[in-house]
C-alpha cells in the first residue's frame, strides 16, 4: 500500500506579481493540487500537471486583458 499524506485545501495557491515597463501588472498563479478530488474529472490533475511542468496561469489585470479572457459575466443584485 502506498503511503499518502493528506493535503489540506487552500495552502498551495501561489501568485506572483511584477510590473511591466508601462506600469501594468504582470501576474501569474498556480493551484498546485488541481481543482477536483474526483478521479474521473478532467480537473482532477490538470493544475498539478501544469505545476510539475513549471507552467503557471496568466492572470488578467487590465481591462483589455480581462475582456480578452472573459467567459461569462453575471450581475448579482441583493
Amino acid at each position: 500500500m502506498e503511503d499518502t499524506i493528506p493535503l489540506p485545501m487552500g495552502i498551495a495557491f501561489i501568485q506572483t506579481v511584477t510590473w511591466n515597463e508601462d506600469g501594468t501588472p504582470d501576474a501569474d498563479a498556480i493551484l498546485t493540487y488541481s481543482q477536483s478530488p474526483e478521479p474521473d474529472s478532467p480537473y482532477y490533475s490538470d493544475l498539478t500537471k501544469l505545476y510539475s511542468e513549471s507552467k503557471w496561469i496568466d492572470l488578467p489585470f487590465t481591462e483589455d486583458q480581462i475582456q480578452g479572457q472573459l467567459i461569462k459575466e453575471e450581475i448579482l443584485q441583493f
